[in-house]
């Protein structure tokens, strides 16, 4: 009975994690982000990999969209104060097309507070890549948010 047992968990075991590889191996390969049928319509879309170019007079952002799934928690200390609220965000996926968009010559920069339009372009000189939160308004980006993946 025992090896019975030990054969149906050795099984098991093996059958999960063949069809885990095969998932992984079609979501690789099939999977697009939703983003990219959505970037410049006024809505708010993810981005990374945010390079700057400048085209007669007007500032173009080049980026890969992101498909990023949000959450909203509420936090407080261990003694139950300070209770205020934490966006939670997971990111589903990173697309490969490059998209370009036109940056508002009025647009405004968010980390937890508000920035300098500089303040943006100096982080696009940094080294590591951010994650960020547009928002379009008439195909023109208007807000930048910096967001903090977990």
């Amino acid at each position: 009975m025992k090896q019975v047992m030990l054969l149906i968990t050795v099984y098991l075991l093996f059958s999960c994690s063949h069809s885990a590889t095969i998932e992984a191996t079609h979501n690789a390969k099939d999977h697009n982000c939703d983003c990219e049928k959505t970037v410049g319509i006024d809505r708010l879309l993810f981005a990374t990999n945010i390079r700057l170019r400048n085209e007669k007079n007007r500032k173009v952002l080049l980026f890969n969209c992101a498909t990023i799934h949000t959450a909203i928690a509420s936090i407080s200390d261990a003694d139950g104060k300070n209770e205020r609220e934490k966006f939670i965000y997971e990111l589903d996926c990173i697309s490969t097309i490059e998209q370009s968009q036109e940056l508002s010559d009025d647009f405004k920069y968010y980390t937890e507070s508000m920035q300098s339009s500089e303040d943006f372009f100096q982080s696009l000189n940094e080294e590591k890549k951010f994650f960020y939160e547009l928002t379009f308004e008439k195909q023109k980006i208007k807000s930048i948010l910096k967001v903090e993946l977990d």
